[in-house]
């Protein structure tokens, strides 16, 4: 009875249950809308416990290890238009894809024409776009001649690895007298390592794990079988699914202008990488922490600016010239390089002494004007036994 009525004690007053007066049991209601993506997805994986996206809504790189063999081979067939005649192989533990197309398939016009060429069809390059790595062979070796354009160097294609011609690359590698040999990453598998080489590679890896600094490595530490679960544990596959390499310009070497530049320098679907390395670190960011910290002055790092004297300008001329030398003579890299160019010009930016012995002092140089606020903040904050933070010098192209 208790169940069919609402009793109050205070007032001594009891009414009725809802279900006299109303329908209670009701059929459940669909959620229409959400407040946030993340409640959206909630409610998506509560309702339907996954996620559905129409096709232009996913973006998907090839090579990327979660993508499965299968639905590559799939495409592959759709773009070339035929329903047979293409076998796609995925080797995670090297991190490696592999094409093949029977003859059909390799003479069909769109492998040849709409998606390739004669030269170049389109299952090449759709094996090159699954594993970018040999297409790199040219521009590594236009890069070293034209930083040393007197170097001896000697460029391994795919061709000098088959069967036939492989004894003689051999050969050649260990009787010339190279600068340097450019293998592709690929060529390297054809090369067998002597057991001690591979020994000391193992070891050195094993020596690796205890030196952890970078993401994939310390994953590989603490969450190796969670890597291999998802096909991550060869670094180029988890490099194709987090990490995007970024073109930007940036200061030349010499010093002397500005030049395009591709690194790895970004990456993406952070919120995948995150929630899979949270499962084994308790990453605790500054703002969490709120620990007591010392406050900057003005609540900015404090920049003091060093004026470059005519000396320094004239040397930076000079190392612009010995660069542009590099790539116009045959300069014996025992006497200038670009490593050499780039250290002298990181010394005479700090202080000319470095790189010219009998430079006299400048009393406005880095060195002195460093020294002397040092000492200033030093003998305001004595009584308080203060402790400074000092950030490294840099060097700013200016005029």
């Amino acid at each position: 009875m208790l169940s069919l009525e609402h009793y109050n004690d205070e007032t001594k007053v009891a009414t009725k249950a809802a279900i006299f007066r109303e329908r209670t049991i009701q059929h459940r209601q669909p959620v229409a809308s959400a407040a946030s993506p993340k409640k959206a997805l909630l409610v998506t994986l509560n309702e339907r416990g996954c996620v559905d996206l129409a096709a232009t809504e996913i973006d998907v790189r090839l090579g990327a290890s979660w993508l499965p063999r299968e639905d590559v081979e799939r495409f592959v067939h759709d773009l070339l238009g035929v329903g047979a005649g293409v076998e796609i192989g995925h080797v995670p533990a090297l991190g490696t894809w592999y094409v093949k197309g029977d003859w059909d398939v390799k003479r069909q016009t769109a492998n040849t024409t709409d998606w390739g060429t004669d030269r170049c069809s389109a299952l090449d390059l759709i094996e090159d776009a699954l594993k970018p790595r040999n297409h790199m062979l040219g521009q590594f070796s236009t890069e070293l001649l034209t930083l040393y354009p007197g170097a001896n160097i000697l460029v391994a294609g795919k061709e000098d690895f088959e069967a036939a011609n492989r004894r003689k690359l051999f050969s050649r590698i260990a009787t010339g007298n190279w600068d340097a040999v450019i293998v592709t990453h690929s060529g390297f598998e054809h090369i067998p390592p002597s057991q001690e080489t591979q020994r000391r590679f193992f070891e050195e890896q094993l020596h690796e794990l205890e030196m952890v600094k970078r993401q994939h490595t310390m994953q590989r530490y603490l969450q190796p079988d969670e890597l291999r679960k998802h096909s991550l544990h060869h670094f180029d596959s988890w490099a194709a699914t987090f990490g995007e390499p970024v073109t930007a310009m940036e200061l030349s070497p010499d010093g002397a202008g500005y030049r395009l530049n591709t690194r790895f320098a970004r990456f993406i679907n952070v919120p995948e990488l995150m929630q899979m390395f949270h499962q084994a670190a308790d990453v605790q960011m500054a703002q969490m922490l709120n620990l007591p910290r010392p406050t900057l002055e003005n609540d900015k790092p404090a920049i003091r600016n060093a004026p470059p004297t005519p000396e320094l300008k004239a040397f930076v001329q000079e190392l612009a010239a010995r660069a542009d030398r590099l790539k116009t003579a045959r300069v014996d890299p025992r006497v200038d390089n670009m490593l050499k160019i780039t250290s002298e010009g990181r010394k005479a930016a700090l202080d000319l002494r470095l790189v010219e012995p009998t430079a006299g002092d400048d009393p406005s140089g880095k060195v002195n004007l460093a020294v002397e606020n040092i000492l200033r903040i030093w003998q305001e904050t004595t009584e308080r036994r203060s402790t400074q933070k000092m950030g490294r010098a840099r060097t700013c192209r200016s005029g």
